[in-house]
């Protein structure tokens, strides 16, 4: 008798036990549901130094999608929450697995300099990336219907001869990767920061201008990231250009708030 009573008490544990399982995978679900109704923002260059303030800014808002080239040093560099894409701009067959879903893409993509202007892989020129490379970025955002794309350029980029255009004609290339952004259909905005600082950011008064026509002057990578965050949904940085670059004279850039009223669309 006492076996009996053993084994139906067994049994009874045996019929609660999926009941029990299936309540914790629905919760499990619903946790995955929740984030799975963010937003998915695909993110190029994110294991650069302006990378890295863009992730930050994006917060828990969205789903994050990084495309790189390296899948193992990203793993190491950046945080587990990033969903890892390998790609290369410079081949547009690699492009289209990372673009599929994402709604928003923010890229800092750009041909690298080290020591005096020397490129640090001869392959990775202004012209295949920061003019193909984002041409490439830009037909596979059309393709995958993507509702917003913000690409990081430079300040001055219609202005030849200086410095920085020395330097494997970058400012040329740089201006025509904007203009296959432009031409694309994509919506965009286009930012084009002064000199890159890592200083701290929301320290520095910041103008926010028009024109490409302000002096040289540098501009701090977190208060740019920032900018490119809320670019992707204020209806008022659609199809805009823009400058930023530090001002004493201008009030530092908020944590939210407005940054695009008064600016105007680009000209088809």
């Amino acid at each position: 008798m006492r076996i009996q009573t053993q084994t139906a008490a067994a049994l009874a544990a045996l019929v609660t036990l999926p009941w029990f399982l299936m309540g914790c995978a629905q919760t499990t679900t619903a946790g995955d549901s929740s984030a799975s109704e963010l937003p998915v923002v695909l993110v190029i260059g994110a294991t650069g130094r302006t990378g890295g303030p863009i992730l930050a800014a994006l917060g828990d808002d969205y789903r994050i999608r990084a495309l790189v080239r390296d899948l193992d040093r990203a793993r190491a560099q950046l945080p587990a929450t990033v969903t890892l894409f390998r790609g290369d701009v410079r081949q547009p067959e690699t492009l289209a697995s990372a673009f599929e879903g994402t709604q928003f893409v923010v890229s800092a993509v750009g041909a690298r300099f080290v020591g005096q202007g020397e490129l640090d892989d001869p392959m990775n020129t202004p012209e295949l990336v920061d003019y193909e490379g984002v041409k490439h970025l830009a037909g596979a955002a059309r393709t995958a219907g993507v509702k917003h794309f913000v690409l990081v350029s430079a300040m001055g980029v219609t202005r030849s001869g200086g410095s920085h255009d020395r330097m494997a004609n970058i400012m040329h290339w740089k201006l025509k990767g904007e203009n296959a952004l432009r031409t694309s259909g994509v919506p965009y905005t286009i930012v084009r920061p002064g000199g890159l600082t890592d200083e701290a950011g929301g320290t520095f008064g910041t103008l926010v201008a028009q024109g490409d026509n302000q002096g040289p002057g540098q501009t701090n990578r977190i208060d740019v990231a920032r900018i490119c965050v809320r670019a992707l949904t204020d209806p008022a940085a659609r199809n805009v250009t823009l400058e930023v670059v530090k001002d004493a004279s201008q009030p530092v850039v908020p944590s939210d708030g407005d940054v695009f009223s008064g600016l105007k669309a680009d000209v088809p």
